[in-house]
């Protein structure tokens, strides 16, 4: 059985859940029992902006085809070209038959280093096959940056 996943943000040193009843009730099922957690440092949302926007937009524009479903598109190429597959079993619910599937990772589930390198890699296949110069995202916009400055 899959162990829940809950998401949070961490402020002044302290992890604050974004739903703590669903945490709390969770964890009251757990009394007693030793647990092991982990805590991913996700991308950011200015990192996604900086990928749908600027990166994607130049591919776009070179390929001609700015619609959003062109955008969504070259996302799940480039997700299938640099991320991570799994074999998954599904039911097919026609014959009752199990089948596997191969499905791409999600760039949402991302660490920040993962989603860079994803970022990067992009933007390299772009430079190389489309000859486009991506500028790099504004330093200032990373998380990591605004709190030092702040």
């Amino acid at each position: 059985m899959s162990s829940p996943t809950f998401t949070g943000v961490v402020r002044d040193g302290r992890l604050r859940a974004d739903d703590k009843a669903a945490v709390e009730a969770h964890l009251a099922t757990l009394e007693g029992q030793q647990v092991t957690f982990t805590v991913d440092d996700v991308r950011s949302t200015a990192a996604h902006r900086y990928l749908f926007g600027p990166v994607y937009n130049a591919m776009l524009d070179y390929m001609g085809d700015t619609s959003e479903a062109a955008k969504y598109a070259l996302h799940e190429e480039m997700k299938k070209r640099f991320l991570g597959r799994h074999v998954v079993r599904i039911v097919n619910f026609q014959t009752g038959e199990i089948q596997e599937s191969e499905v791409v990772e999600s760039s949402t589930i991302q660490t920040v280093t993962g989603f860079s390198l994803f970022v990067e890699q992009v933007r390299l296949l772009a430079a190389e096959f489309m000859g486009l110069s991506i500028p790099d995202p504004d330093p200032a916009l990373s998380p990591r940056r605004r709190k030092k400055a702040a």
